[in-house]
């Protein structure tokens, strides 16, 4: 084999992956592909054993990835995709970068895991391409609710086994290539190196679902501004966003979120939107469960919420009446702290699903009062007809996946442009909560879920 082959093959079957990336469906014709080019006398000899031609395969396993994906897009109408096949999309429609870590990286040693080192002992190759395809399609579900979609992973599993079961491995090829010419890969070297590689992938994914969503932290920040009142130095405003319950908040996070908001004492509270995720089937109950729990919040001067894109339900508004929430759709109120001084806060109706009017909401004369936006989603700001002082949003979850020094991996619509905790912009300082419940995927990482604190100064 030419010196570095299979790196540039494996460079070109990512390459081109990347520039179709909205289409899935080039990610396993390109494995199949990169796996004939990486082992081609190998197959040419197997197939040729079997008395089929390369051109037969190649028109029974396209037909059967076909399926796969025709039997996926089905299934989808009637049921959510898988949280694992959610994140990866997410993923690698972040960053090429990504789609090389999952697709070159994290995807070869799962396949070489399950296909050849999973349960290599079997001897009928029969038995063992339907048990390692059965543990390919369970590796892509995390409930059992998602119990449907083995049946196109099963089917994609069977396309890919019997190519594994006939060929060397493909990482042995892509190692082999920095490696001296009689250098061999010890097998156990290699097998505890893959082990290794998947605990510590499995780990992160453990943290990242069942501690790293747990543990609300409260975030707090000075706000300074000499339009301040001097009545309003030191006024508490607390922020709470996007707490999704049915995703990974419920009636005992919610409690606990309640009495840290109490804790802080403060003089009003704001809400910005998606309070119960809209895939969740809110139950009657439940619903009662959450009025009675929000309307233990306590604050001197009122709780005000603005409706966000799950928001979208007559429960919502029901919910918020119930609990004793303002809700300011646009239009604005001004907040008066014990003397004639106010300061003005203003809500939108949802950018993204509801009916914002922008001309409504800023209907005002040429008011000096101290300005608060409330706003679901952050984006919303480059469309303003007057910029506020003070902005708060919701909606990014500050990305709800964090790299450290590349920070979010996800940048929903209506979050593209504004996702981080904070920015200054001109006049404005607006700053995005990272959520208390988590959107998409039940997942955090370098995310805490959080409620915000600021504390407005005069000077």
């Amino acid at each position: 084999m030419q010196k570095f082959k299979s790196i540039k093959i494996l460079f070109i079957f990512l390459a081109f992956n990347v520039l179709l990336i909205k289409y899935p469906l080039c990610s396993s014709l390109g494995t199949l592909i990169t796996i004939y080019l990486l082992n081609f006398k190998e197959i040419n000899t197997d197939l040729k054993n079997f008395n089929i031609t390369n051109y037969k395969y190649f028109f029974i396993s396209i037909p059967l990835i076909l399926i796969n994906y025709i039997l996926l897009y089905l299934i989808t109408k009637i049921s959510p995709l898988p949280e694992n096949e959610i994140l990866i999309r997410s993923l690698i429609h972040v960053n090429p970068l990504y789609y090389l870590l999952i697709f070159g990286i994290i995807s070869p040693i799962s396949e070489e895991l399950t296909f050849r080192y999973g349960f290599n002992n079997i001897k009928n190759k029969y038995i063992y391409i339907i048990v390692t395809s059965i543990l390919y399609a369970i590796m892509h579900l995390s409930n059992f609710s998602e119990i449907l979609y083995v049946i196109p992973y099963f089917i994609l599993g069977l396309t890919f086994a019997y190519t594994y079961k006939k060929t060397n491995s493909l990482i042995y090829y892509i190692l082999g290539d920095f490696m001296k010419k009689n250098e061999k890969i010890k097998g156990h070297g290699f097998s505890k190196f893959i082990l290794i590689l998947i605990i510590i992938f499995a780990g992160t994914y453990y943290y990242a679902r069942y501690i790293e969503t747990r543990g609300l932290v409260v975030r707090e920040y000075s706000v300074i501004n000499k339009k301040i009142p001097e009545s309003f130095h030191g006024f508490k405003i607390v922020q709470f966003s996007d707490t999704h319950y049915g995703m990974t908040t419920f009636s005992d996070e919610l409690k606990n979120m309640v009495n840290k908001i109490n804790t802080l004492k403060p003089d009003i509270v704001v809400f910005t939107g998606d309070l119960i995720d809209y895939h969740y089937d809110l139950k009657d109950e439940e619903k009662n469960d959450i009025i009675n729990i929000l309307s233990d919040i306590n604050s001197s001067l009122g709780i005000y919420a603005v409706v966000g894109n799950h928001d979208q339900n007559t429960s919502y508004e029901s919910i918020l009446s119930g609990s004793n929430i303002n809700l300011l759709k646009n239009k604005y109120e001004y907040i008066y702290n014990g003397t004639k001084e106010k300061i003005m806060l203003i809500g939108l109706d949802d950018y993204l699903e509801g009916t914002l009017d922008l001309d409504t909401a800023f209907n005002y004369e040429d008011d000096t009062s101290y300005k608060i936006l409330l706003s679901h989603e952050p984006d919303v700001y480059d469309k303003l007809p007057k910029t506020p002082d003070l902005m708060l949003a919701g909606h990014s979850h500050n990305g709800q996946v964090r790299i450290p020094l590349a920070g979010a991996i996800y940048k929903t619509v209506g979050a593209k442009k504004y996702y981080d905790p904070e920015y200054s912009l001109g006049d404005t300082k607006m700053y995005i909560s990272g959520g208390v419940g988590t959107s998409k995927y039940k997942v955090r990482l370098f995310d805490k879920p959080s409620i915000s604190l600021y504390r407005l100064y005069s000077k």
